[in-house]
């Protein structure tokens, strides 16, 4: 394989990876909009 056929795979799967990242962000958001339980405990 050439330079550039690598470099066009390795593009297409950090760009599938930064799709799939932003999509799991975006349903962390709406689904588990509730405030942390343990963050306010262990910092007291």
């Amino acid at each position: 394989m050439s330079f550039s056929k690598i470099a066009a795979v390795l593009a297409i799967l950090a760009s599938v990876c930064f799709v799939a990242l932003l999509t799991l962000q975006a349903l962390e958001m709406r689904h588990y909009s509730a405030p942390p339980s343990l963050w306010p405990t262990a910092a007291r």
